[in-house]
Formats: structure tokens, C-alpha cells, sequence
């Protein structure tokens, strides 16, 4: 019985020896998952760094673009206020040369007139003078 006893001993711990090296196996086995885990993990926390200082960036630029559209149309809109104001100058200045063109039109009449009205006398001082001298002889 005693030698029963060590054979059924002996194959417990047999039986016990091969489920520890199950254990390790399975062991080595999960603890290599979870490293290969650690690691996929790293890397998807790599990658998720990266995607948020692109967002960050991309919403830098986002901003910057965002205050240069704001000045692009506050220079707009002085540049068409500016364009209003030139137009209406111009509008103007048109205007004013209408105005100049009809008083050095006038004013060329009137001189005409004049130096007409001028000729007429000197005409007619001419004939009076040779007149006088006719009659002086």
C-alpha cells in the first residue's frame, strides 16, 4: 500500500507537474499578449498625440485664417468706400469742367463781341480821321 501510495504520489505530482508547465506556457503565452498589447497600445497613444497636435495646428491656422478673411474684408469695404468717394470726386471734377468749359466759352463770346465791337470803332475813327485830314487840306 505504501508503495500504491508513491506511485499514486508520484503521478499526482507528475500530473501536478505538467499542469505548472501548462501554467508557465500559458503564462509566457499571456504575458507576451499583453506586452504585444503595451506596445500596440504606445503606439496608438503615439499616434493619438500626433492627431491632437495636428488638430491643435490645424485650428491654429483655422484661427489665422479666420482674422486675415476678417481684415481682407474690412480692407474691402474701405477699398470700396474709398472707390465711392474717387467716383464721386470724379463726378465732380466732370462737373466742374462743364461749369469751366461754358465760362471760357462765354468769355471767349464776349471778347469776340468786344474785339468785333472794337474793329467797328476803329473802322469808323479811321473813317472820321481820314475825314478830318481831307478836310484839313
Amino acid at each position: 500500500e505504501l508503495l500504491g501510495s508513491k506511485t499514486s504520489l508520484a503521478t499526482k505530482i507528475k500530473v501536478l507537474e505538467d499542469e505548472v508547465r501548462g501554467l508557465n506556457t500559458r503564462a509566457d503565452r499571456l504575458t507576451g499578449e499583453c506586452t504585444e498589447l503595451r506596445d500596440r497600445l504606445s503606439s496608438s497613444q503615439q499616434q493619438l498625440d500626433q492627431k491632437a497636435r495636428d488638430l491643435d495646428n490645424k485650428s491654429s491656422d483655422l484661427d489665422r485664417t479666420r482674422k486675415e478673411f476678417v481684415e481682407l474684408q474690412n480692407t474691402h469695404r474701405l477699398c470700396s468706400e474709398q472707390a465711392a468717394q474717387q467716383a464721386e470726386l470724379i463726378r465732380q471734377l466732370q462737373a466742374l469742367q462743364l461749369d469751366t468749359q461754358k465760362v471760357l466759352r462765354n468769355q471767349e463770346d464776349a471778347h469776340n463781341l468786344e474785339a468785333t465791337s472794337y474793329q467797328k470803332m476803329y473802322a469808323e475813327l479811321s473813317v472820321q480821321f481820314n475825314a478830318l485830314q481831307v478836310a484839313e487840306r
